[in-house]
Order: structure tokens, then C-alpha cells, then sequence
């Protein structure tokens, strides 16, 4: 189904996002990066609105925003719960909410429905780019400049020991770690 591209658009549109709050406060993206790594969508989304709706420009662009959220329903597949029908054309997300009383609402996606809640959204999601003034280039430079901090990866022979090669050197070999540290278990006392 199209859940998937459902979740890089949205993952994208948390990005767009950071990249408002990077602006709007002026901040380098190593800046951006540390700030934002462990806030979650939401506290960042309330923070962007916070800034910008005092002024009238700035409520419209956020309004856009808040009919983005909305639209893609993100909390329902993030904190709801998935059941797939036995033929796999079609799935169920299930929202669970509790506000004084449980409330349980379950929505049918087929692909076709998927592919429309992906469409609506990516919609709204251009329409907030436009308003924000962040191409899909300003989002690609960020993402990548934020990849550019992470180590480089060990080489998987300094990351962990030399395998045996057979099943019956493993076993010696481990006969020989358990004797050693009985050795040394016992040298202690």
C-alpha cells in the first residue's frame, strides 16, 4: 500500500518544519540540529506557532500548517494501531482516545483511500513549503548537512571480534573463555 510513501512525505514535512524553526530563530543547521534532535513534531510544531502568529502573515502561514497536521492525520497511524484484512487490499487504522471517556475510531484505508489521504496531504504540504519559502532543494541541503555529522561507520573488524571459523572452534574457544575466567575468578580470592 502506500503507507510507506505516507510516512517519507510526512517525515519530509517534519523537516520543512525544522527548517521554518531553524529560520525563523536564526540559527546555523548544527545549531538547528542540536536543538531539534530530541524535541518531538508536536513540541516543534506549538513552538513555530508560538513565534509566528502574532502577526496576521504569520498566522495564515501557520493555519496551513495546522490543516497539514490535521489532514494527515499523523497521530492516528503513529499512536493508533494497524489491522490488515486476511486478502491484504485493504487495512484499518484504529485511533484509540480517552477525554474523560474511551473513545475507539477505526477508519478503512484501501489503496486507492491511502493514495487520496497521500494526495491531500502532499497538497497541503506544498502549500506550506510556498508559504514558508522552503524548496524541496533547502530541504534536501539540510537532511544532508545534518547527515554530514554523523561518524563515519567502524570497519566491521575493529567493531567486534574475529568469528571462528567452525562451529567446533567456537565451542573451544568458549571452552577456553569459561576456563580463564574461573582462573581468574579463582586468583582473586
Amino acid at each position: 500500500m502506500e503507507y510507506g510513501k505516507f510516512l517519507g512525505a510526512w517525515s519530509s514535512f517534519d523537516v520543512m518544519v525544522e527548517v521554518a524553526l531553524m529560520r525563523q530563530l536564526r540559527l546555523t543547521p548544527r545549531e538547528a540540529c542540536t536543538v531539534f534532535a530530541s524535541i518531538g513534531f508536536g513540541a516543534k510544531f506549538h513552538i513555530l506557532g508560538a513565534l509566528i502568529t502574532s502577526t496576521d502573515s504569520g498566522a495564515k502561514k501557520y493555519a496551513i500548517i495546522q490543516d497539514a497536521v490535521k489532514l494527515a492525520e499523523r497521530n492516528g497511524f503513529a499512536h493508533g494501531f494497524i489491522s490488515v484484512n486476511p486478502d491484504g487490499d485493504q487495512f484499518t487504522m484504529v485511533r484509540r482516545e480517552v477525554k474523560g471517556a474511551l473513545e475507539v475510531k477505526p477508519k478503512v484505508f484501501t489503496p486507492l483511500t491511502m493514495l487520496r489521504h497521500e494526495h491531500l496531504f502532499l497538497g497541503k504540504f506544498e502549500e506550506a513549503q510556498t508559504a514558508f519559502s522552503i524548496s524541496d532543494e533547502d530541504l534536501i541541503l539540510y537532511q544532508r548537512e545534518v547527515e554530514s555529522y554523523a561518524k563515519p561507520p567502524q570497519s566491521p573488524s575493529s567493531s567486534r571480534p574475529q568469528s571462528a571459523t567452525s562451529f567446533r572452534e567456537a565451542k573451544k574457544l568458549s571452552r577456553r573463555e569459561r576456563r580463564a575466567q574461573r582462573k581468574a575468578q579463582i586468583a582473586k580470592r
